[in-house]
């Protein structure tokens, strides 16, 4: 499985997990601005949502 957010920026990197809130695998550099990433000082969504790139 390859990271969606690499994918979208046209690049190809395995994945190494999978977000909790949306459910999009990550590469070892996604899923560590996942994890720094906070709105407000709270943790409730992800930098990457679907969602909101398909919104676009």
């Amino acid at each position: 499985m390859n990271c969606y957010v690499c994918s979208l920026n046209g690049a190809t990197s395995a994945s190494v997990a999978i977000c909790t809130h949306c459910g999009v695998a990550m590469c070892q550099k996604h899923l560590q601005e996942a994890g720094e990433y906070s709105a407000g000082g709270m943790k409730y969504s992800c930098p990457h949502n679907p969602a909101k790139v398909t919104a676009k």
